[in-house]
């Protein structure tokens, strides 16, 4: 079944982000504001109140009204209709025709004043008296954008028109319009939705900060790497928080990139939130459907992106459709970690589970305000509360995953005296003198074993070494099977009465070193030794659901598994715990005494996405 290794996924988020930056470089650049000049905090105030406003319209109903009026009646042939309007109010404006709207310019001392407006795919341009001193880019025609209109104190007690060109729709809309100074506008726009921009920059923050740390943890990749993909989000979803408030778009007033960046975001975050819970799913089915998740989001990035190039899709549509596609992702995911969590028993998932839940709470008590409430302003600290949380705890489970190395060692009991007694029980000394005895009988006898003695002997002892040199290190299967071949060619050499079997279907697969050829031994020197030293050992590994299994089997002696003990490092209860802290491995063991034993260990799919060791 089709899954993405580690390779593709890195491959896949570099070729968006290329293409995000080509571009960005070839439709933002030549869009890039110009400098605003600062004003002095003077307070700011409602300019909403006594606009003339000119526009042509189709809409028969106002025209019928407006004709029936004194300013109208001389207008029976014309479409166009002069009002005086208070704002918030709307315009049904003739396609692409111009709204015009007028303003006597209150007195102005020697400081610099702005007119805010908040417009919806339409140009603007600003004249005080004959003079042009405002024209937005024409790409923010095709976005909402908050428009910063400069006034000169040389223009004090001229009019001041405001021309607004609708382009996708014939509604013109405007909320209000107001007057102070460049800095009391950024204020005014803060206490409008700063709490967004205010978490994002907590977030940044603190990814910055782990991302530091990060680099700074001496641990290998494979530990390292679930916390990067977490902090890897907190630096999309904090971008993300920060773009989501108007104080930001304003500040910037970059507006093409801005929402560019966010389209961008929407889908990286996307992606990112996958990958995180692709690291706590372990069964194929379910691997499968987080991966085409991801594709999916790909697809649809790639789409949008294209459409809009050709002016087919404004971003705000696509910001929007992005976040549609996010929340189905997190429902989704959420219910498959769920089931990954309580149903396949993978524990290690929780955190970012209940995480995942607080995101879905939050998202839903913010819809009930707002459907009992209908104020935007109301409750607007629940979405960045909830990614806030979710993000700490995704944190800290790839702290954990970190320190798990830590963990183990304590768990094992680790020290001096037991590295060097794990050292001498890897060389297996005791084998070596007994095979090297072997060795001489087959010599001085002219058995033609001896040639195949010498080298069982050879890449036993080389597999033995490189346990010691190499401890952990992640190796094909199929090197890890000539290790166990040789030792129990090694053992039927010495003992005919010994047999083995290889039955192993998938090989392609990695595991740690010295992992499982412990396990063998334990079959031969406890299993078939105490069996008479007679009995049958099978080493077989096929395909599950789930990833890959492992079996060792032995038809000799059985044990209880109460009497299992940790006293030696390649006990079985210590190399269970090896490979549940390196590979997540899930483990089954039947023992009867006087039957035999089979135990068979489940390695995760996942966790084969490693490079392989030439």
């Amino acid at each position: 079944m089709f899954r993405l290794e580690e390779r593709q996924l890195h491959i896949l988020i570099g070729l968006l982000c290329g293409a995000s930056l080509i571009l960005l470089c070839l439709f933002g650049i030549g869009r890039l504001p110009e400098k605003k000049e600062p004003g002095i905090i003077e307070g700011m105030g409602d300019f909403s109140e006594g606009w003339v406003a000119v526009y042509e319209t189709e809409d028969t109903e106002k025209l019928q009204q407006y004709r029936s009026t004194q300013e109208g009646a001389g207008s029976k042939e014309s479409s166009m209709i002069t009002e005086v309007v208070n704002f918030p109010d709307a315009f049904k404006v003739k396609n692409k025709k111009s709204l015009t709207l007028s303003h006597k310019i209150p007195d102005l001392d020697q400081s610099m004043v702005y007119l805010a407006i908040q417009t919806d795919n339409q140009a603007v341009r600003a004249f005080a008296g004959e003079d042009l001193v405002y024209s937005s880019l024409n790409a923010e025609r095709r976005f909402p954008v908050s428009h910063v209109i400069p006034i000169d104190p040389q223009y004090s007690g001229m009019a001041v028109t405001i021309e607004l060109t609708g382009y996708a729709k014939n509604q013109i809309e405007i909320e209000e319009i107001q007057i102070g100074s460049y800095t009391e506008v950024l204020v005014e726009i803060f206490r409008e939705n700063g709490e967004f921009f205010a978490a994002g920059i907590l977030l940044l923050g603190i990814s910055i900060c782990m991302l530091a740390v990060w680099f700074l943890v001496k641990k290998a990749w494979k530990r390292k790497k679930f916390l990067l993909y977490c902090i890897l989000e907190g630096f999309a979803l904090g971008f993300l928080l920060c773009l989501e408030s108007s104080f930001a778009k304003f500040l910037i007033g970059w507006n093409y990139g801005v929402y560019f960046i966010q389209t961008c975001l929407i889908v990286f975050a996307a992606i990112l939130h996958l990958i995180v819970v692709r690291s706590f799913v372990y069964r194929r089915k379910m691997v499968f459907v987080v991966d085409m998740g991801i594709i999916v989001y790909g697809i649809f990035y790639i789409s949008v992106m294209v459409l809009q190039a050709f002016f087919l899709m404004r971003f705000d549509d696509i910001y929007f459709l992005g976040k549609i596609f996010f929340l189905l992702g997190i429902i989704l995911y959420t219910a498959l970690l769920g089931v990954a969590i309580y149903v396949y028993k993978r524990r290690e998932g929780i955190t970012v589970f209940y995480a995942n839940i607080t995101v879905l709470v939050c998202l839903l008590i913010k819809m009930m305000v707002w459907i009992f409430v209908r104020q935007e302003n109301v409750g607007r600290w629940y979405i960045p509360a909830g990614i806030f949380i979710y993000m700490l705890a995704v944190w800290i489970c790839g702290w954990k995953q970190i320190f798990h190395a830590e963990q183990e060692k304590d768990m094992i009991g680790y020290g001096d005296e037991a590295v060097r007694e794990q050292v001498i029980e890897q060389l297996n000394p005791n084998l070596l003198f007994a095979s090297f005895k072997t060795l001489q009988n087959l010599i001085k006898n002219g058995s033609d074993n001896s040639v195949k003695m010498i080298y069982y002997i050879s890449v036993y002892f080389r597999g033995n070494l490189k346990a010691v040199n190499l401890a952990g290190e992640m190796i094909p299967f199929e090197e890890e099977l000539e290790h166990m071949i040789a030792y129990l060619q090694m053992q039927k050499t010495r003992n005919s009465e010994l047999d083995f079997a290889i039955e192993c279907k998938v090989k392609d697969f990695n595991v740690p070193r010295h992992s499982i050829e412990p396990m063998v031994e334990n079959a031969v020197k406890y299993g078939v030794a105490n069996n008479g030293n007679k009995g049958n050992v099978v080493i077989r590994t096929y395909q599950r659901e789930e990833g890959y299994a492992i079996q060792v089997v032995d038809d000799g002696a059985g044990f209880d598994r109460n009497k299992l003990t940790k006293k030696s490092p390649t006990a079985l209860l210590n190399l269970f715990a090896m490979l549940e802290k390196t590979c997540q491995a899930k483990f089954e063991m039947i023992s009867k005494e006087g039957k035999g034993t089979v135990i068979t260990i489940i390695l995760p799919a996942l966790e084969n996405d490693l490079p392989r060791t030439e």
